[in-house]
């Protein structure tokens, strides 16, 4: 997620600074807990060859509950991490893309995010001739640019059929992250206020 991408969506400088520690906060966060269980895991493999040698059949079965679990924690982890750079990558691709509104905007990132595309070196393979036969399915929900020319949304675009879909799935899959952003964003906001008085 780069600043001037938020920057072209309309956001203040204050918003994007905002979403941008959120965003790097979420990062870290994941990758901490991440690390976390892999020092876990590596605590456990110790005792673990302290229980192989013991042959009590109780605490071989302790020790190999704890390395399954552990295993589960970091497959958790990872899949976090994994989904975090998936999702960042789509709103990087989508970054680059005009739309008419921001419901055709959160329809092509849900759209997208549903596809579960390979990532290599952070670029969504096949994103590109999804975008193109979303464009021809649905021409009213990006932006038209003439060679040389400013953006041109014109008219409020009447949706077909399947772009009233793709809102209609954005908005069911963003609304609880949405308000929850929002919230969030909200009560910093409001401490930040307090703060400054």
């Amino acid at each position: 997620m780069k600043r001037d991408e938020l920057r072209n969506l309309g956001l203040a400088d204050e918003m994007i600074d905002t979403v941008m520690r959120m965003n790097g906060q979420d990062i870290e966060r994941e990758q901490g807990k991440h690390q976390e269980t892999r020092q876990e895991l590596n605590t456990v493999h110790e005792q673990l060859k302290g229980y192989k040698d013991l042959d009590i059949d109780g605490l071989k079965t302790a020790a190999s509950e704890w390395e399954t679990r552990c295993k589960q924690m970091e497959t958790d982890h990872a899949a976090k991490i994994a989904e975090l750079e998936y999702g960042h990558a789509v709103s990087d691709y989508v970054g680059g893309l005009r739309f008419t509104s921001g419901l055709a905007r959160d329809a092509v990132v849900s759209h997208l995010k549903g596809q579960n595309l390979k990532l290599e070196g952070g670029k969504l393979m096949g994103a590109d001739e999804i975008i193109t036969q979303l464009r021809k399915d649905n021409p009213l929900a990006f932006e038209h640019v003439p060679s040389g020319g400013a953006p041109f949304s014109g008219m409020s675009p009447a949706f077909t059929p399947q772009t009233q879909q793709y809102v209609a799935q954005a908005a069911e899959a963003t609304e609880p992250t949405a308000k929850a952003y929002f919230t969030r964003l909200a009560a910093e906001q409001e401490n930040q206020a307090q703060n400054n008085s």
